[in-house]
């Protein structure tokens, strides 16, 4: 099956994703599927990703919300660093998305992503993101640093 070319067409219509895949052309072996389909979200649109009640939760830059199937230590070994630094034990962040950090305790500091929401980042975490990033100038120079 592998060895074969093949064909998908893939059909939307009220919802619904219908897919069909041809195999040969010279063979008439095709056959129908129906059911839904998810894309995936880009980078762009994650805020932050949130273990919550034994889930893994998606925070979207557009207010939604996806469950992710896998425990959030799977995400985190998966999340390209690139774009993602976990900020304490079941919270990992865009870091393209922040607006600003603003210090809450001496052992904290609260995040403020551009959507608005707002999450915790602890002093440990803290400490590996600015070492993480330190080599990037520029990406610091457009970040707000609040000393409240």
């Amino acid at each position: 099956m592998l060895n074969r070319h093949y064909k998908l067409i893939v059909a939307c219509m009220d919802g619904r994703t219908s897919y069909v895949i041809k195999g040969d052309i010279n063979k008439p072996d095709s056959y129908i599927a129906k059911g839904t389909m998810s894309v995936p979200p880009t980078h762009e649109e994650i805020d932050y990703i949130q273990r919550y009640n034994r889930k893994t939760m998606m925070f979207l830059t557009s207010g939604d919300k996806e469950i992710i199937p896998k425990g959030i230590e799977k995400v985190d070994n998966e999340i390209n660093r690139k774009y993602f630094v976990k900020c304490c034990t079941g919270v990992i962040v865009n870091t393209r998305n922040i607006r600003k950090i603003h210090r809450s305790e001496e052992k904290s500091r609260i995040i403020e992503l551009k959507s608005g929401a707002k999450v915790i980042m602890t002093k440990v975490y803290f400490d590996n993101f600015l070492k993480a990033y330190s080599m990037s100038v520029s990406r610091l120079a457009n970040l707000k640093t609040l000393e409240d």
